[in-house]
C-alpha cells in the first residue's frame, strides 16, 4: 500500500521500502516512517530533534490484517455488499438519467406539435406556397414520429427499472438464501491478483491506516505491529471487476433455470435450443401457462402436478431426461416408482389448458401436443442421420425446417 499509511507515533508518512536480497533469495519488504529513516540533514532542516522511534515493520502482518478485515465483510455481512453490488445504486442512477431523457423528449415533442399547429395556420394565408408547406409538414410529421418512438422506448425502459426496484425485497431474499452465489463471489474477490487487491483496499479505506508497534510487556504479552483503519467497500470498483469478468456476474450463471434477481425474472433457457421458432414459442407458452397455473392454483396443484423431491432424485430425473428424452422414465417418489415422462408431460399439459385460454396462448400451447405426438427435433435429427449417415444432412435438415417456417411466415404476412 502506498500513500495511505501514517505513523502512529509522529504522524509522518509511512512508505514501503524494499530491502537487500537475503541469502535465501527472498526480498524483504518493510514499512518505514519517513522520519525514522530520514537523513540527519533533513531532520535538522525540519526542526525535529530526533528520529521517529517507529521500527521498520514487515509489510505482511499489516497487509494481511487489512485484507482479512476486508474479507470479513463477505463473511458477516455479505448480503449488504451483494445487494449493493447487484442492484439499487446503479439502477437508481440509470432511472434518473432516463427520467431526464423523458422530460427532454416530452419538451421537444410539445415544441414540434406547436410548430405543426402553426404550419396549419399558414393554410389560411393567401400567399402560402402549398408545395413548400407540404414538405415542411412532412418533415415535421417525421420528427414527431421519431420523438414518439424514442419517448415510448425510453418510458418502457424506465418502467422496467421501476419494476426491478420494486423487487428489491425479492433480490435481498434471493441473495440471502443463495449460499452458492455468496461463496462464489467471496472466492472471486479473494482470488483477485495483487494489483486489483491493492486498488480495492486503497479505494475502500475511509481514512489513513495508522501504523504502530507495540513493545513486549507483562500486561499485553508479546508485542508486534498494530494498525488502525476503517473500511467501506467500494461497490463501484467491485461492479467494474464484475463487468471485467473478475467477479461472478448473475447473468453469467449457466443453468436451465437461471434466476435474474437484478431483473426480477427467471430465465428458462431451453427455448434457445429449439431449431424452429414455432417449437420455441410452444415451449414458452407451456412454461408461461404452467407458472401461471402454479401461481393461481398452488393448493389444487398438489396431486395433479409433480411434487418436490429430494435433490438427488431431481438430479437423476434431469439426467434421465437429458439422456433418453421423451423415452425417459421419471422417478415420482422416494420409493423409486417411475412413469414415462411423456405421460407426465401430457398430464401437465391438460392441467394448464384453462390457464392458457385465460392467457390467450392456447394456439401456441397446442404446439406441445404436436411435439409429444410427432416427436421433438432430436428424433427428426436421428432419423435423418440414420438414413444418410451424414452430419451435414442433419444440419441441412435443421436449416431447411427454419427456412420453410420463415417462408411460411412471410407468406402469411403478405396475405394479411
Amino acid at each position: 500500500m502506498r500513500d495511505v499509511l501514517i505513523c502512529g507515533r509522529c504522524g509522518g508518512r509511512v512508505k514501503p521500502k524494499v530491502r537487500s536480497v537475503r541469502k535465501d533469495g527472498t526480498v524483504p519488504r518493510q514499512y518505514v516512517c519517513y522520519w525514522a529513516g530520514t537523513s540527519k540533514k533533513d531532520l535538522i532542516a525540519s526542526g525535529r530533534k530526533k528520529k521517529c522511534s517507529l521500527p521498520f515493520i514487515e509489510t505482511k502482518p499489516i497487509e494481511s490484517r487489512v485484507w482479512a478485515q476486508f474479507m470479513m465483510g463477505f463473511v458477516f455481512s455479505p448480503t449488504i455488499i451483494l445487494e449493493n453490488l447487484y442492484n439499487s445504486k446503479k439502477q437508481k442512477n440509470k432511472m434518473n438519467q432516463l427520467q431526464e431523457t423523458i422530460n427532454r423528449l416530452e419538451l421537444e415533442l410539445n415544441k414540434k406539435n406547436r410548430a405543426r399547429k402553426n404550419l396549419y395556420k399558414l393554410l389560411e394565408e393567401e400567399d402560402t406556397n402549398i408545395g413548400e408547406l407540404k414538405d415542411r409538414l412532412r418533415i415535421n410529421n417525421d420528427e414527431i414520429l421519431t420523438l414518439k418512438g424514442n419517448l415510448n422506448d425510453t418510458q418502457s425502459e424506465y418502467q422496467e427499472l421501476v419494476s426491478i426496484s420494486e423487487n428489491e425485497k425479492d433480490i435481498s431474499n434471493f441473495l440471502r438464501n443463495n449460499k452458492n452465489l455468496l461463496g462464489k463471489v467471496r472466492k472471486d474477490v479473494f482470488n483477485l491478483n495483487l494489483k486489483d487487491r491493492k486498488l480495492l483496499i486503497e479505494s475502500s479505506l475511509m481514512d489513513k491506516v495508522i501504523v504502530n508497534y507495540q513493545e513486549d510487556n507483562e500486561i499485553d504479552g508479546p508485542g508486534g505491529p498494530t494498525c488502525e483503519f476503517k473500511l467501506n467497500t467500494n461497490i463501484e470498483l467491485l461492479q467494474r471487476f464484475m463487468e471485467e469478468g473478475k467477479i461472478t456476474n448473475l447473468d453469467k450463471n449457466s443453468r436451465d433455470l437461471r434466476p435474474r434477481p437484478d431483473f426480477g425474472t427467471l430465465e428458462i433457457r431451453i427455448m434457445d435450443t429449439q431449431p424452429t421458432v414455432g417449437e420455441a414459442i410452444a415451449i414458452a407458452a407451456f412454461s408461461q401457462s404452467l407458472i401461471e397455473y402454479l401461481k393461481l392454483y398452488s393448493e389444487e396443484a398438489e396431486g395433479k402436478l409433480l411434487r418436490p423431491l429430494p435433490l438427488w432424485i431431481e438430479q437423476e430425473n434431469r439426467f434421465r431426461a437429458c439422456q433418453h428424452g421423451l423415452d425417459a422414465m421419471y422417478v415420482e417418489d422416494e420409493s423409486g416408482n417411475s412413469r414415462p415422462i411423456r405421460d407426465i408431460a401430457e398430464d401437465i399439459l391438460n392441467s394448464t389448458k384453462e390457464t392458457a385460454d385465460n392467457l390467450g396462448v392456447s394456439q401456441e400451447l397446442a404446439g406441445i401436443a404436436e411435439i409429444l405426438s410427432n416427436g421433438p427435433s432430436y428424433i427428426r435429427q436421428r432419423n435423418v442421420y440414420g438414413e444418410t449417415g451424414s452430419y451435414k444432412a442433419v444440419v441441412s435438415c435443421i436449416a431447411g425446417e427454419l427456412e420453410s417456417e420463415i417462408k411460411e411466415f412471410n407468406l402469411v404476412q403478405v396475405g394479411m
